[in-house]
């Protein structure tokens, strides 16, 4: 899931569940940490419009409102035209090709190929690329350390779920 660092890895999760929709269309990881008294849940489920869409919900459980830092993100997106098999074999001149950007005012983040990988010295120009976005309030997007990373965080207080 990839969503918490600093206290809460010196932290225990508990009860980790994994469960699917009736459907079969979407399915949620959910974990609980009780010394923490937070639960920390993340849904995948397709959509006609935005293909694969993930939402993750962090709750406290607590009487008490919290402060958070929250890192959350998807890693080593693909971007389009690049398979995965070539991923798989070529890794180290893949990841020569890609490039990344983010839109800082909308959020949205662009994954593509410099240019399309070939055995031949012509260009073949990479016109398609891999989107993604978040949608949050009061958020704050970026790149993170690792290459091909983008990340969002807000540090707010978190109220008891009514």
């Amino acid at each position: 899931m990839g969503a918490f660092l600093a206290a809460v890895r010196r932290s225990v999760w508990h009860y980790p569940e994994l469960s699917k929709s009736v459907y079969s269309n979407k399915i949620i990881f959910e974990e609980v940490n009780h010394d923490l008294a937070l639960s920390f849940s993340c849904a995948w489920m397709t959509s006609d419009r935005f293909g694969f869409v993930r939402r993750a919900m962090l709750v406290n459980l607590g009487a008490e409102p919290v402060e958070i830092d929250l890192l959350d993100g998807i890693q080593n997106l693909l971007p389009h035209g690049l398979t995965r098999r070539f991923q798989m074999e070529y890794s180290t001149l893949a990841d020569g090709y890609k490039e990344n950007e983010l839109d800082s005012e909308t959020g949205l983040g662009l994954f593509k190929l410099s240019s399309i990988p070939a055995d031949r010295p012509e260009p073949n120009e990479a016109l398609r690329a891999t989107t993604v976005w978040s949608e949050a309030s009061n958020r704050r997007a970026g790149c993170c350390a690792r290459r091909n990373s983008i990340a969002s965080g807000a540090g707010r207080r978190w109220m008891r779920k009514r």
